[in-house]
C-alpha cells in the first residue's frame, strides 16, 4: 500500500500538468487564430520605418535632399527640433591644410588630395555629436567619384551646447592645382541628406 501511494500521487500531479499545458495550448491556438483573422481583415503590413532621428543619428528638417555652398549651415533634426548641424567652411589642396603627420609622412601625396574643414555644433544630442567621414562621398567635377581616407584630424564629440572642429580627406585623380570646384554627399545611416557644392582653395 505504502508504494502505491507515491505512484498515484505522482500520477495526479502528471495529469494536472498535462491538463494545464492542454489548455494553454489551446489558449494560444485561439490567440493565433484572432490574430490572423485581424491582419486578412486589415490589408497589407506597413513596410515604413519611423523616420523620426535617434538622438545619436540627426536627420535633416526636410526630406527633400538641399544643395548648399562653403559655409551654409545644415541643420539636422526633425521639423520640431534642431539636434545639430554644421558646415564645411574651407575646401583645400594647399599641403598646410593638412595634419602635421600626414605632411611629414611619405604615405599620401598631397598634391592630390583635398581636405574638408568641417565646424560642427550639438544643440540636443545627448550621447554627443560628431560627423564622420563614413557620412560623406566626395566627387569631381565630372562626376568620379573621390577616393575616401579612412583618416580624420580631430574626432572629439561636441557636447551639448558645444561646437568643435574636424577634417576629412579625400585623394584625386589629378594636381590639387588643377581642381576648382568638388561635389560632396553627406548622409546619414545611409540616407543622402545633403549635397554641397563647394569652391576649392588651393
Amino acid at each position: 500500500m505504502k508504494k502505491i501511494l507515491p505512484v498515484v500521487l505522482l500520477s495526479a500531479v502528471l495529469l494536472v500538468g498535462c491538463s494545464s499545458s492542454n489548455e494553454e495550448i489551446e489558449s494560444l491556438k485561439k490567440e493565433n487564430s484572432e490574430l490572423k483573422e485581424k491582419l486578412a481583415n486589415s490589408g497589407s503590413f506597413s513596410n515604413e520605418r519611423e523616420t523620426s532621428p535617434t538622438q545619436n543619428e540627426p536627420e535633416q528638417e526636410s526630406s527633400e535632399t538641399k544643395i548648399i555652398k562653403n559655409n551654409e549651415i545644415l541643420k539636422l533634426g526633425n521639423q520640431e527640433k534642431e539636434m545639430a548641424n554644421f558646415k564645411i567652411t574651407k575646401v583645400s589642396t594647399n599641403p598646410v591644410d593638412f595634419p602635421d603627420f600626414m605632411q611629414r609622412s611619405n604615405d599620401f601625396n598631397l598634391n592630390k588630395m583635398v581636405s574638408l574643414h568641417i565646424e560642427y555644433s550639438n544643440t540636443a544630442i545627448k550621447e554627443g555629436f560628431l560627423p564622420s567621414t563614413h557620412d560623406f562621398q566626395a566627387y569631381d567635377t565630372k562626376g568620379t567619384v573621390l577616393n575616401r581616407l579612412g583618416l580624420q584630424d580631430g574626432q572629439d564629440k561636441a557636447a551639448e551646447g558645444r561646437t568643435n572642429k574636424t577634417k576629412i580627406f579625400f585623394e584625386l585623380p589629378t594636381e590639387g592645382s588643377e581642381v576648382n570646384e568638388i561635389e560632396v554627399d553627406y548622409s546619414n545611416s545611409g540616407n543622402k541628406i545633403a549635397t554641397f557644392n563647394l569652391k576649392v582653395s588651393h
